[in-house]
């Protein structure tokens, strides 16, 4: 008899359209909507700052199932926090894409829609930002750790005044919770003049790739990126492209040597050169032919320092980062490899003087 009346309410249950928590389980995730299509009951804001109103933004497109459900206020220089703007705004059934806009008209700002995010920010910072994304480089599609990062969800993050070291250390974490065969590495390359790893950023993003999650963090610390083989670089667009120039030698076995000597674990926070070369000599003794350590001759009195923290590096990887970041150069000669400054970058010839008129 009770069984007869279990089936019963089941039978009932399905009859019903009353969903059991297995079906609501293997039931597909509902399609995202447009935020043209993604209809919001009522809006009411008054005196608002912007910060508030983005992320009243975000949790109004995430209950709506919008797509892209996140938002970024992009204000590099401050002057959205210098001028202050308060939003006050009463809508009714209403397109989040539409509130969108009349957001921006009353804060006299603009938007950009990523993937990903919906960025708010004055026009000129967009315009910069636009810009400086054409001119980095693209996502090379074979690169393992590129690849790792864009298929790698974060269901969410939210920094609040959390400087951009911090904030790439913790996606360092999230990356190589996985797949520990691939290391995903990132070097901030610092600029002596302004400190970058120290900037602060405040972003909350819900359901994005770590790709994007760096790519957005970046460029709230006014960073660009570049992909390398062993890292993705993070640092000021006026220095990422500063690379050392020294000529590659295949066919040298002292070349082939530094390449195929592996350093584990490298973590370097600000060291000398002196200190950095001595790290590279101890960690590759045994190793690919240098049964005392590779033979390293510092040439050069440079101050600067160097911070690196790499997973499965190669001692020419860490050699090259070090000269990079201390504008140092290094040859090969013999069976040592020589530390040197870079030499001064050629200035432009002059351009003619116009001729005179006759």
């Amino acid at each position: 008899m009770r069984n007869t009346v279990l089936l019963t309410l089941a039978t009932l249950v399905g009859w019903m359209g009353i969903e059991t928590d297995s079906q609501a389980q293997n039931r597909p995730p509902a399609k995202k909507k447009s935020l043209s299509k993604a209809i919001v009951s009522g809006i009411e804001l008054e005196e608002s700052s912007l910060t508030a109103v983005v992320e009243y933004l975000r949790v109004k497109a995430a209950s709506a199932n919008a797509s892209p459900e996140n938002f970024i206020l992009y204000d590099p220089k401050g002057t959205i926090a210098e001028r202050a703007p308060e939003i006050s705004l009463k809508l009714t059934n209403i397109p989040i894409s539409d509130v969108v806009k009349y957001v921006c008209n009353l804060s006299e700002t603009t938007f950009i829609v990523d993937r990903d995010a919906v960025i708010i920010g004055d026009k000129t910072d967009l315009v910069e930002l636009k810009a400086r994304r054409k001119g980095s480089p693209g996502v090379p599609g074979r690169n393992p750790q590129i690849l790792k990062l864009s298929q790698t969800r974060l269901p969410e993050f939210d920094f609040s005044e959390v400087d951009f070291a911090t904030a790439i250390d913790y996606f360092r974490t999230k990356a190589n919770e996985t797949n520990q065969k691939v290391p995903v590495n990132f070097w901030i390359k610092e600029n002596a003049e302004r400190n970058i790893g120290g900037r602060l950023i405040t972003l909350k993003l819900s359901n994005v790739s770590l790709l994007d999650a760096v790519r957005y963090t970046s460029e709230l610390a006014r960073c660009t990126m570049r992909y390398d083989s062993i890292a993705m670089v993070l640092g000021d667009p006026e220095t990422i492209r500063d690379i050392p120039k020294f000529r590659p030698l295949p066919g040298n076995q002292m070349y082939k040597r530094l390449g195929n000597a592996i350093i584990t674990d490298v973590e370097l926070t600000d060291a000398p050169l002196a200190d950095v070369i001595e790290f590279v000599k101890y960690h590759t003794r045994d190793q690919a032919g240098f049964p005392d350590g590779v033979n390293i001759i510092q040439q050069t009195a440079t101050e600067k320092t160097v911070t690196l923290k790499l997973a499965k590096a190669r001692a020419l990887d860490i050699l090259v980062y070090a000269n990079e970041a201390t504008n140092t150069t290094f040859k090969i000669e013999g069976i040592a490899i020589v530390v040197k400054d870079q030499p001064p970058k050629k200035k432009p010839a002059a351009a003619p003087a116009p001729a005179p008129p006759r």
